[in-house]
């Protein structure tokens, strides 16, 4: 299984900061896709979902939170 990394932790950073994807890619000078994708990693090696999406924001559930 792979591990957590550090992009995996600048991402999720970037994400709960701006609360977008597109935003967050900015902010990490990645495109949009690399930045879902990435997300959705972490989220599977956690198992854990961090994030509620709606209407283009991103929202952090309770285990986001912690």
């Amino acid at each position: 299984m792979p591990a957590v990394n550090l992009r995996h932790i600048e991402i999720f950073h970037a994400v709960m900061t701006t609360g977008n994807l597109t935003e967050a890619a900015h902010m990490l000078h990645t495109s949009q896709p690399t930045v879902s994708r990435e997300l959705a990693r972490f989220e599977k090696v956690l198992g854990l979902k961090l994030f509620e999406r709606t209407r283009g924001r991103l929202h952090p559930t309770v285990q986001g939170l912690r």
